[in-house]
């Protein structure tokens, strides 16, 4: 009989409400051989928390995080978005200038 394989990630607690953040709100943004760029948003009070995982030499991983107000929607948006360039925040302080 094959063995169905089951894989369990431990995400901790929100650092907000301090409930148990639940890993099928987890999603991987980007990864590459030795690290993934991760979002997992809070069920109980929909905080969100970026974190990069890393494998280093010898076995180790380590995991850097921020809270943060963006969303799974808007991380893949900026992913494949256009470069912001020099003429796009010219164009954002004249309009900002202007609006005071």
């Amino acid at each position: 009989m094959k063995r169905k394989s089951t894989h369990t990630v431990f995400l901790g607690l929100c650092p907000v409400c301090h409930k148990k953040l639940k890993d099928n709100r987890l999603a991987i943004i980007d990864k590459s051989d030795d690290s993934a760029l991760c979002c997992v948003t809070c069920v109980s009070c929909a905080s969100s928390l970026m974190f990069e995982v890393s494998s280093l030499e010898g076995g180790m991983v380590t995991t850097v995080g921020i809270l943060a107000d963006i969303q799974e929607e808007d991380l893949r948006m900026l992913k494949t978005g256009a470069p912001v360039s020099s003429d796009d925040v010219l164009d954002l302080h004249t309009y900002l200038e202007n609006k005071t």
